[in-house]
């Protein structure tokens, strides 16, 4: 069973943004400091200083890689370093999820006595049910950190920005018309600007030191799947930079099929690309 949506509706709202609480800093003898979150379900993100540091190259890719390793293998990495050291470099401006995948394999076999055996494989579905039920049921059935497994999605999240996301969760609410936010594009920063935003942040920066629980309340009974009945109810949980984010399954759908709208990518990957860990 097929589901269609608008290429483009609901990319820019989000249903919550959740500040997640300071766990440490993971300091850099190459790049600079980053400071790992813990959120409200105890899953990990990578706060981030204002701005990037490449005009290039964003640092989502390396970002999403890292927390990925803190899911699966305990371990927090700086992803400034990751990518200043290659592990997600490739031609193109951002990250490939090929590149994605075969970072992560790097990363996990150079850290093999903590990174459980198996390898990263990009996928690709053309139908939108398939996709949320086959992440549903393996986030569920594969072990790692969490109490889901983590996976990493590709999607399409401002104008034409291409981003990635660190799917932290899936699952079922009782509403089923919830108040959203709509989100903004920020233009980027100069390399002087970045300096002093970088400074601002720094000087008045404060720990936080509780992680916000989302607002909806989430059904006691969950739906063991995604269908056209319940789909109003379902959200997608996921971990960006210093927040976690959560989007209905409906915009989220919207935003990864939305990526395969620009620079061709749809003669290249599916509607729904992601990248999943897949143990031995």
């Amino acid at each position: 069973m097929s589901i269609s949506f608008s290429l483009t509706a609901g990319i820019n709202e989000v249903v919550e943004i959740l500040d997640c609480k300071d766990k440490r800093t993971i300091p850099s003898n190459i790049t600079e400091s980053v400071f790992l979150k813990q959120c409200h379900d105890n899953t990990y993100t990578i706060g981030m200083q204002p701005g990037s540091r490449s005009t290039y190259n964003g640092v989502c890719g390396p970002t999403v890689g890292v927390s990925m390793m803190a899911g699966f293998c305990g371990k927090a990495y700086n992803p400034y370093d990751a990518q200043e050291l290659g592990y997600f470099e490739d031609i193109t401006p951002g990250t490939r999820p090929g590149t994605m995948a075969s970072g992560l394999n790097r990363l996990f076999r150079e850290h093999i006595r903590s990174c459980p055996r198996g390898r990263w494989v990009t996928y690709g579905e053309t139908d939108g049910y398939r996709f949320l039920n086959k992440s549903l049921n393996r986030m569920k059935s594969q072990r790692s950190k969490y109490r889901k497994a983590p996976f990493v999605a590709l999607v399409r999240s401002t104008g034409k920005g291409l981003h990635y996301f660190s799917v932290v969760d899936i699952y079922f609410v009782g509403s089923t018309k919830p108040r959203t936010t709509r989100l903004t594009t920020s233009n980027a920063l100069s390399g002087e600007a970045r300096e002093r935003a970088r400074e601002e942040y720094l000087r008045n920066r404060r720990i936080r030191r509780t992680a916000e629980r989302p607002k909806e309340t989430r059904l006691r009974s969950q739906p063991r799947s995604v269908s056209r009945a319940n789909v109003s109810k379902c959200r997608v949980a996921v971990n960006d930079y210093s927040v976690q984010k959560v989007y209905t399954c409906s915009n989220f759908l919207s935003m990864m099929r939305a990526a395969n709208d620009i620079y061709g990518l749809s003669a290249i990957y599916r509607d729904y690309t992601y990248i999943a860990f897949k143990p031995n």
